[in-house]
């Protein structure tokens, strides 16, 4: 009966400690960024607004004293970012979210309004190397998930086309046939 109970209490210890895994897993990015001006002095209480062109979902934040502002729970895709200072002119930067990415975005604001100025950076698509925390981010589309050929058509076997993937389970390794499979990033 002992031995029952310390193999029922191994198996709760283990569920609670693994548990935090499930939940690291997440469906969004965030945009982190700090607003300077031209000398490099921190700007605090500027107006952030993000804005999606796809959706027309707008977001706002207010950098804090140190210039620094997080908008989190974005959805995959581009962002328009609009920094508003009083006594500087607004800038515009166009951004792509990727899954689980913290994209940047450092702002210097100019002290003069400049005719209709905007500045747009559009990160380019696929496979990003993330500088912070050194993880890869790849986004499987929507198109792709529709026109590209599975036998299971299971959206998760689409995770194997990020470069930084590999199958732990072997019966869908060597054939990709049906079966429920663990992916891990290969340098795990």
């Amino acid at each position: 009966m002992s031995k029952i109970k310390i193999v029922l209490m191994t198996a709760v210890v283990m569920f609670f400690a693994l548990s935090h895994v499930a939940f690291a897993q997440t469906e969004t990015g965030q945009i982190i960024g700090k607003v300077t001006d031209p000398n490099g002095a921190v700007v605090s209480g500027a107006n952030v607004g993000v804005k999606s062109p796809d959706t027309g979902r707008e977001l706002t934040a207010v950098s804090n004293e140190e210039g620094i502002y997080t908008i989190t729970n974005l959805q995959p895709g581009v962002y328009d970012v609009t920094i508003q200072g009083q006594g500087f002119a607004p800038t515009t930067q166009r951004v792509q979210v990727t899954v689980g990415s913290k994209t940047s975005v450092e702002s210097i604001l100019s002290v003069t309004a400049l005719s209709g100025e905007t500045i747009q950076v559009v990160a380019s698509g696929g496979v990003e190397v993330n500088t912070q925390n050194q993880e890869l981010s790849n986004v499987v589309s929507g198109t792709q998930i529709r026109e590209l050929p599975t036998i299971t058509r299971n959206p998760y076997n689409l995770v194997l086309l990020s470069g930084n993937a590999v199958s732990d389970d072997p019966s869908t390794a060597s054939n990709n046939t049906a079966g429920s499979a663990t992916y891990r990033g290969a340098g795990a």
